[in-house]
């Protein structure tokens, strides 16, 4: 059973996660990784030791408000970056993930994961293909479509994400909330659905669930 680590600010989160970071580090897109790694800078964590990449991507340019990639890269420093693609293009894919691992399943080193309303985790959505397919050695970047705009995405696919060493679930906000309980349904239900829960009961890698109250 996993259990939560709550901390009242961004900022005691981020000094706490400052030892994990170098490597490859996966981010999830939404609203809880800006505040993070604002705080990383802060805390002068950002010092060209990381490798840092995205666990999905929109398929908008990388300066649409839309993108992953293009709102926090700007925070990021002079570390080096290796956003997804940004367009329906096979070649770029290929091309992304022999950079990010050659020819094998990706071993993330630290995987800093978001989750939706919905339960879904990066664009692997309840009930969709994306989720249901198994990526290959080759083969692990799966295009995926959301139920909201923009629609369109690129995603690891979930044996891609669960290699990943060590995983940290950001939730951000009260356990009282809907995504609270989508929360807490995950980890305390063994027959629930929803792709946290299926990442929770599969991942390879050590687990840390961090709520971030403010």
């Amino acid at each position: 059973m996993h259990k939560i680590k709550k901390y009242d600010s961004f900022a005691g989160l981020a000094k706490e996660l400052e030892a994990s970071l170098g490597g490859l580090v996966v981010l999830s897109g939404g609203s809880t990784l800006p505040p993070l790694i604002q705080s990383f800078n802060d805390l002068g964590a950002l010092n060209g030791k990381t490798t840092w990449t995205w666990n999905d991507e929109r398929l908008v340019s990388y300066e649409d408000p839309g993108s992953n990639f293009g709102t926090v890269r700007d925070l990021l420093g002079e570390d080096d970056l290796v956003p997804l693609p940004f367009a329906d293009n096979e070649e770029m894919a290929s091309g992304y993930m022999q950079c990010i691992s050659e020819d094998s399943l990706p071993e993330a080193d630290l995987l800093l994961l978001g989750f939706g309303d919905d339960g879904h985790i990066a664009s692997l959505f309840p009930g969709s293909e994306a989720l249901e397919t198994e990526g290959k050695d080759t083969e692990w970047l799966v295009r995926a479509t959301a139920s909201y705009e923009p629609k369109e995405r690129w995603s690891w696919t979930m044996n891609a994400l669960t290699r990943s060493k060590k995983t940290v679930v950001l939730f951000k906000g009260s356990l009282d909330s809907d995504k609270g309980k989508i929360l807490s349904e995950a980890l305390e239900d063994p027959n629930c659905t929803y792709p946290l829960a299926r990442f929770l009961r599969t991942t390879k890698g050590e687990v840390s669930i961090c709520q971030v109250e403010a």
